[in-house]
């Protein structure tokens, strides 16, 4: 990472580099440290990707300081580092806000939390940003916030890629978020809600998000609580639909769990007015 910045930084102050990705290695904390000056002295920054490179708390909190001055981003990838709550104070704080360029944001697997989480989505919300792809899994996120994100979601145009993977929305909030989609106008093509805790009670919502979607492509719902009765359900309107492939596998889903399929009972009824 040193030599990287000094390099760089070689051709004077500010360096004039718009783009910046190191990813899938052990950087570490350590390593990520001294890639700050570059950060700091890079304000045409646009692209950096820095993930699953094992940064630390330490190193996580270093680079949100240092991209504070990174006033023109667009595409933003930390995920895959535990760079938890005290960068994530930062992100929500110093660097997110104004950001009305940024089109793709993940801080998947970042360990920032909810609360940060939540403030960042206000952000977004009150600069209007449209994106196109957004990723916060692994970030504790309850079914209590959901509906912070549903009312991100309803005003995007552009998103095609949500990824909230290993949250805790349970069918309330998967419930919001379908409803959200639903509502907006983007074109969703990927949506992941894998491991949420989502039973049956969600199928009505999935169903109707797979109606009326058809820009949809890949759909994970696996390691829920989905019954075989909600499960066959979504599996067959997809079929309806021509999209067999669309559903991701769902061999860690819990289809033994009945709760929520008194709701599925009153679907056909849904199906035969939504296919009207």
């Amino acid at each position: 990472g040193k030599l990287i910045s000094e390099y760089i930084l070689s051709n004077g102050k500010p360096s004039k580099i718009e783009k910046f990705q190191i990813f899938n290695n052990c950087l570490t904390s350590a390593g990520a440290i001294t890639l700050c000056p570059l950060f700091e002295h890079s304000p045409l920054l646009a692209d950096i990707r820095v993930s699953s490179t094992r940064i630390s708390r330490e190193g996580g909190e270093a680079i949100a300081t240092a991209i504070i001055t990174c006033r023109n981003l667009v595409n933003v990838d930390f995920s895959d580092n535990s760079f938890g709550e005290d960068a994530g104070a930062i992100f929500e704080e110093k660097v997110f806000p104004g950001q009305k360029k940024l089109k793709k944001l993940d801080l998947s697997g970042t360990g920032i939390g909810e609360k940060h989480c939540v403030g960042i989505l206000k952000s977004l919300v009150n600069d209007e940003v449209d994106l196109e792809f957004l990723g916060m899994s692994e970030n504790d996120i309850t079914s209590e916030n959901a509906s912070v994100f549903a009312s991100y979601i309803k005003k995007c145009c552009a998103l095609k890629v949500l990824n909230l993977e290993g949250n805790e929305l349970k069918s309330k909030g998967a419930t919001q978020i379908c409803d959200a989609l639903v509502e907006s106008k983007c074109a969703i093509e990927t949506i992941n809600l894998y491991n949420n805790e989502i039973t049956a009670h969600a199928v009505p919502a999935l169903v109707k998000l797979i109606r009326s979607k058809p820009s949809l492509k890949k759909l994970n719902l696996d390691a829920n609580s989905i019954s075989a009765k909600g499960v066959k359900v979504i599996k067959d309107t997809l079929k309806e639909l021509n999209k067999d492939d669309c559903l991701d596998e769902m061999d860690m889903n819990d289809d033994e769990n009945e709760e929520g399929e008194d709701d599925i009972d009153g679907l056909t009824k849904m199906l035969k007015d939504l296919s009207t």
